[in-house]
């Protein structure tokens, strides 16, 4: 059998897939392929964390099962934990694999094996380095899954359940499976990454697993997934900024720039606790990529609260900005409210915020220029496309032969455009 996994989700979402066809290769049975035409199984991870992103998924499921008619298609991930129902209907797919659940999938399948122990703990073969994996330009590892907060607006605490560490043993083995594999930049992914440590017992830290991994053998880096900011302690800050692995990158979901609709939505930080956060990074790093999530439109969203996420959009050294429009979603605490900001008042909010993003984002490039980094190769070309460790996408100018995919590569950006770097390779 040849097959493909699919994410149209999250970091943690991709980990999933990742860690589902990487067991369907282990069984012996099935063959990964690169493309949808190649494939007797598409299984698809699907994410339902916003009404619009829901639809996409639908829209997006639909066509590639008329596409793709002789494939058997298999959803699994958030959606159809949270919305199985609406999924089946809507799409007309059987084939449903709530949450993450690899073994459901292989018996789905009829494929003989299971998700034992050596499995789980990714004993790596030269077979499976070569055939399995190698496919993508970079690692993902989810470490940490599950929530305690209890944002008014949001399903994935309701879908993933309490939060869930995994065991710092268990990250270094995982870890060295992904660098033996050939993967020179890591994702370390979690639902609240930065809460990663606080359910073990005794309990540790997001701070103390990075000590550890500097332990681990060979040539890569580890970049850091979305960190909640009422988690982010100095002393983290401080050993990222000493680290020669860790990316220079921090992605802080905002949300609001305006602390009563920061109450409302039950966020566990005020706008000045934030900008303190940032300040401390300013601090420690001479260059950094800052990236965030705001939602315009929630309810009870006035003129005013929206003003005051603009102005701190602005002040604040973001590099890149996720805006999203509010959307209720059944089953969350603020699908109770009155959804009383007019869709054409979000598209507005969201079109200021994105005209500001691309001033940021040229600003950053613009002041680029002239500087050294190290960058993964994320897509092989020619030209190669790069990813710097500040999260800057690049493309490599000075070499008309591809590109190693998943290596890193010292580059000297020489300039930029259509909000991409021109990078010569050292």
């Amino acid at each position: 059998m040849k097959a493909i996994a699919v994410n149209f989700g999250c970091k943690v979402s991709q980990s999933d897939a990742f860690e589902t066809i990487r067991i369907l290769v282990d069984t012996g049975e099935v063959t990964r392929v690169l493309t949808f035409d190649q494939a007797d199984i598409i299984i698809i991870y699907c994410c339902c964390v916003t009404g619009r992103g829901a639809q996409k998924v639908r829209q997006r499921v639909r066509k590639l099962a008329r596409d793709n008619s002789r494939a058997r298609i298999i959803l699994c991930g958030c959606y159809p934990t949270a919305y199985l129902t609406e999924l089946k209907t809507s799409t007309g797919i059987d084939d449903i694999v709530p949450g993450h659940n690899p073994e459901a999938i292989l018996d789905l399948l009829d494929i003989t094996g299971s998700v034992n122990e050596s499995t789980r703990n990714h004993t790596v073969t030269e077979a499976t380095s070569s055939d399995g994996l190698r496919m993508r330009s970079r690692g993902i590892l989810k470490i940490q899954d599950g929530c305690s907060g209890t944002c008014a607006y949001c399903i994935v605490r309701h879908i993933r359940g309490t939060p869930a560490s995994m065991p710092v043993s268990l990250v270094l083995s995982r870890l060295q499976y992904l660098v033996r594999a050939g993967f020179e930049e890591i994702v370390l992914a979690g639902v609240n990454l930065a809460s990663y440590g606080s359910d073990l017992s005794p309990p540790g830290s997001l701070t103390r697993l990075i000590e550890s991994i500097h332990e681990l053998e060979g040539v890569f880096r580890i970049r850091l997934s979305s960190l909640e900011p009422q988690w982010i302690t100095a002393d983290l800050i401080d050993t990222m900024a000493a680290s020669d692995i860790v990316c220079p990158h921090f992605h802080l979901p905002l949300q609001s720039g305006d602390d009563r609709v920061l109450r409302r939505m039950n966020r566990e930080y005020t706008v000045d606790s934030y900008k303190k956060t940032v300040s401390l990074i300013e601090e420690r790093f001479d260059d950094f990529g800052l990236g965030t999530d705001i939602m315009v439109g929630f309810p009870g969203e006035t003129e005013q609260e929206f003003e005051n996420t603009r102005r701190l959009v602005e002040e604040l050294p973001f590099t890149y900005l996720h805006v999203f429009r509010y959307s209720p979603r059944p089953g969350t605490q603020a699908a109770a409210l009155n959804d009383d900001v007019l869709p054409a008042v979000k598209k507005d909010r969201s079109r200021i915020l994105h005209d500001l993003e691309g001033e940021k984002i040229d600003h950053v490039l613009k002041k680029a220029s002239g500087t050294i980094h190290e960058a993964v190769v994320i897509n092989e070309g020619p030209p190669a496309s790069l990813l710097t460790g500040t999260y800057l996408t690049g493309k490599l100018t000075n070499r008309n032969t591809p590109a190693d995919m998943g290596k890193l590569l010292r580059v000297r950006i020489t300039g930029y455009k259509q909000g991409t770097l021109l990078c010569s390779a050292l």
